[in-house]
């Protein structure tokens, strides 16, 4: 009986486990949620949780990972862990607004912690760089989308964003056009 019990026990806690969080491993976006604005100018891939998408609207968009028990609150990224917004804007040289924007903040006494550098030759274009603030730091990403300008991204957090791997990881698979 105990035998018996114990086989069913093993047999149901195998099938759980197999079912959980199974995901194909051919997947690269495995475990991922993707947030593609209305124009169809790009696609952007995140985990969720921690991330959560706090505003959508055409043209904008923000994310953030939220301290333990916040509620959203909209409009924004208070309460933050590291805050992301994202705008389409005009231009077609995402190397020159990242610098723009790195220099901007130099020129108030951040440091520079990633230097804006073209991270893609293939596909869409991408600039990303980094600055460290008396507060915090910003990190800068643009991409150029054929026919709709810049998809840009600026994430925020009270600690150094530059070397992040998740922050990384985001900007690395931002997409052009909404692509998969």
């Amino acid at each position: 009986m105990w035998r018996t019990r114990r086989r069913f026990c093993d047999l149901t806690l195998a099938l759980a486990l197999a079912g959980c969080g199974a995901v194909p491993s051919s997947d690269p976006h495995a475990g991922m949620q993707s947030l593609a604005p209305p124009s169809g100018a790009y696609r952007l891939w995140y985990l969720a949780p921690p991330w959560e998408v706090v505003e959508n609207r055409p043209g904008h968009a923000v994310l953030r990972v939220p301290t333990s028990g916040d509620p959203i609150v909209a409009g924004g990224t208070a309460g933050a862990v590291i805050g992301l917004v994202i705008d389409e804007v005009p231009g077609s040289d995402p190397l020159a607004w990242v610098a723009a924007r790195v220099t901007a903040e130099t020129a108030t006494g951040a440091t520079v912690s990633r230097p804006a550098v073209l991270a893609r030759s293939t596909g869409a274009p991408l600039a990303d760089g980094a600055v460290a603030t008396y507060d915090g730091s910003t990190r800068y990403a643009a991409m150029a989308v054929p026919g709709a300008g810049l998809v840009t991204l600026v994430f925020t957090a009270p600690t150094a964003l530059g070397d992040d791997p998740d922050v990384t990881q985001m900007v690395a698979l931002l997409a052009a056009g909404g692509a998969p």
